[in-house]
């Protein structure tokens, strides 16, 4: 099966939804909605719902799969100074987070 007509549908949502904000003079930040974009799209692959509709935005598991990929996005520290990198990796979260 092809997930092409969920990632197009997912799309047309998030551009309506970037005009009405726009139209309104709201600002936007686009991390957040590329981020519930592309958590939706997996969602409905996997699970056959878009957690963004539904009572489960607010679960806990929502912030579990909303929390891995913010930090599979981050940058560690330690992976590229191993002696010192933790140091900064402490100091930004990421090190308790991991």
């Amino acid at each position: 099966h092809s997930i092409q007509p969920i990632k197009d549908e997912e799309i047309k949502k998030l551009i309506n939804s970037m005009a009405e904000s726009a139209s309104q003079n709201i600002p936007l930040n686009l991390n957040e909605k590329f981020l519930n974009l592309t958590i939706s799209v997996v969602c409905r692959a996997v699970f056959g719902v878009s957690f963004e509709d539904t009572v489960l935005s607010q679960h806990k598991l929502y912030k579990l799969i909303r929390e891995a990929y913010m930090m599979l996005g981050s940058f560690f520290a330690s992976d590229y100074i191993p002696y010192v990198g933790w140091i900064v990796d402490r100091f930004t979260g990421l090190k308790g987070r991991s």
